[in-house]
């Protein structure tokens, strides 16, 4: 079970809040069984994801639990649309820590594409059809 409490210092022997803390998520029964590097806030941008710490970000819920992101969450905070396909054989989290988001590539996609516009000499034209079909499709 999570609290939302102050920091505590060891006085005498005994935990005492320290007043001039923040307040933050301490767990007061039960364990975690996983590692978090990061509880993300639902109202807040979320940080880059990586391979190392993508299986390590976490949710409250309820304000009394905590879990990880499920697959779900990981499509929708790269930019994939909720119908894509995770195979069963990759590891997700893995997956969307090494990737780059779909709606960042196009836009730098399309960056280059008005940046050479016409002149060849920039980007071969078969190199920038390619490039303009991986936005339409």
């Amino acid at each position: 079970m999570l609290f939302s409490e102050k920091c505590k210092d060891l006085v005498d022997g005994r935990r005492v809040y320290k007043e001039d803390s923040e307040a933050g998520y301490n767990i007061c029964k039960g364990k975690l069984s996983f590692p978090v590097s990061k509880i993300l806030d639902p109202m807040d941008i979320s940080p880059t994801l990586t391979a190392t710490d993508a299986h390590k970000m976490a949710v409250i819920v309820n304000e009394s639990c905590i879990r990880r992101l499920n697959v779900l969450e990981l499509k929708r905070l790269c930019g994939f649309p909720d119908d894509f396909i995770v195979p069963p054989h990759v590891d997700a989290y893995d997956l969307f820590g090494n990737m780059a988001s779909p709606n960042v590539l196009k836009r730098i996609i399309l960056m280059i594409y008005n940046r050479a516009g016409t002149d060849s000499s920039l980007y071969p034209q078969s190199f920038l059809y390619s490039l303009m079909n991986c936005i339409i499709s």
